[in-house]
């Protein structure tokens, strides 16, 4: 339960429902003890009232501090520790809720067990049911991870989908920067494979979403991958008469200059048959080779080889994540432009579940997202808010932070293997490619 000396200054209108929820959980604290004493189900139908109610008073708390930084009534930075610090104590409550009642019948039955085997007292009995509880509360379940083979297989699937791979595998495909040996492009999942589950489908307003859906991919060179997930560059919609492009937009200026990469030029795919280079590529080569910067791939549009595109879904909610780094990161550049543009995401929708997506933008950044934004969502009657949304929202916060941070881990250092192999792949490469090849393509 938030510190009532440390949190934000409350408006009337919120103060008696705080307190009239902090007195709710305070009953079902001291009611708790009492639970003890009765049956299984009525040990876990307590647990789980006591932890509702803290949850529910840590989210109007939230809820206040969020209108008070709407109002600017308090300092900002002070505000923000503040809504970091009630959020962060929200996601684990709600990552708990979602496992009693994950396994609430489960547990039922080890509780049970355990009492069996220690029946002499009654001390052992509570012992061993909170022992349980317990040991469940400190270890929260975690969706198991796709095998190697399953990322081999979504691979496959990805380049097969775009035609992003030539005859027996010499060259693989980026939408950006074009052709290069297959150790430098990455499959990329829009929407992190630790994300798929019930709570993923819910915010898509599905019954199941298949965590190696080639539609959640895209083909990008290591780098760039590495700045999507930087929240340096987001993919936007363009649209061109009927037509739906994607193109690349730069969020963190300062990087304008930065290389992004450096390549050898590829006109053929290693068997000698002539590879499809986009212009501007040409436009970038010097010698034999490409160097490409940030502001080189800054509103270049996404090049297919295919009419299949990534699902727009996926597209929409990987900028939902951009948009909550960049407003973290202070590009104010881009965010105003989102915020101020009424039709920025030009693609139509709706793909989100508008409840779900707005807890879970508050639990994960403590942000609102703009009217532009919410354009793009949806509430029917069957996805609606109920009271486990907030569990949901709580739970994908989680999920998506543990996923940037594994990601981000790899951010800004170099790939080891990549470096090594480098100068050899070079070399390679040189003797494939000449001047004399450009004969096959249009002048530049």
């Amino acid at each position: 339960m938030p510190d009532k000396h440390a949190s934000a200054p409350l408006s009337d209108d919120h103060r008696p429902d705080l307190e009239k929820l902090e007195k709710r959980n305070s009953s079902n604290g001291s009611q708790m003890s009492n639970m003890i004493a009765s049956s299984v189900s009525n040990l876990i139908a307590g647990k789980i009232a006591q932890l509702e109610s803290e949850r529910d008073t840590l989210v109007a708390h939230r809820d206040t501090l969020l209108e008070a930084k709407k109002k600017q009534t308090v300092d900002p930075d002070e505000l923000q520790a503040k809504l970091d610090n009630t959020i962060a104590r929200i996601t684990p409550i709600c990552e708990i809720l979602k496992i009693l009642r994950k396994q609430r019948h489960q547990l039922e039955q080890d509780i049970a067990e355990a009492q069996e085997m220690k029946s002499n007292t009654r001390l052992h009995e509570n012992e061993s049911a909170h022992s349980i509880v317990s040991r469940l509360m400190q270890s929260p379940d975690k969706e198991p991870t796709l095998s190697l083979s399953d990322e081999v297989e979504f691979r496959r699937d990805v380049l097969a989908r775009y035609a992003a791979i030539t005859r027996e595998g010499a060259m693989v495909y980026c939408h950006l920067s074009g052709w290069n040996l297959p150790n430098k492009i990455r499959e990329v999942p829009l929407v992190p494979m630790s994300l798929a589950g019930r709570e993923l489908a819910f915010l898509f307003g599905s019954d199941e979403m298949p965590p190696m859906d080639a539609r959640n991919g895209i083909s990008l060179h290591f780098t760039i991958q590495s700045a999507l997930d930087a929240g340096v560059i987001a993919i936007v919609p363009e649209i061109s008469g009927s037509e739906c492009k994607w193109k690349c937009v730069l969020v963190d200026r300062s990087k304008e200059n930065e290389i992004a990469l450096e390549k050898v030029f590829l006109s053929t795919d290693g068997l000698g048959q002539p590879l499809r280079i986009p212009e501007r590529e040409y436009k970038l080569k010097k010698g034999n080779r490409v160097v490409f910067r940030w502001k080189d791939l800054d509103n270049q549009e996404l090049v297919f080889h295919t009419e299949a595109r990534p699902a727009h879904r996926y597209l929409f909610f990987r900028f939902i994540m951009t948009y909550m780094q960049a407003k973290k990161g202070g590009h104010t550049d881009f965010t105003s432009a989102v915020e101020n543009t009424p039709d920025f995401w030009a693609s139509s929708g709706p793909y989100l579940d508008r409840a779900t997506l707005k807890e879970f933008v508050r639990n994960i950044s403590g942000l609102e997202l703009p009217p532009s934004l919410m354009k793009n969502t949806f509430t029917d009657k069957d996805c609606a808010f109920h009271p486990e949304a907030e569990d949901v929202a709580a739970t994908l916060s989680i999920q998506i932070k543990d996923a940037h941070a594994e990601r981000m881990r790899d951010y800004d250092k170099p790939d080891k293997s990549d470096e090594d192999e480098e100068d050899s792949d070079d070399r390679d490469a040189d003797a494939e490619s000449s001047d004399d090849e450009l004969d096959y393509w249009p002048d530049s």
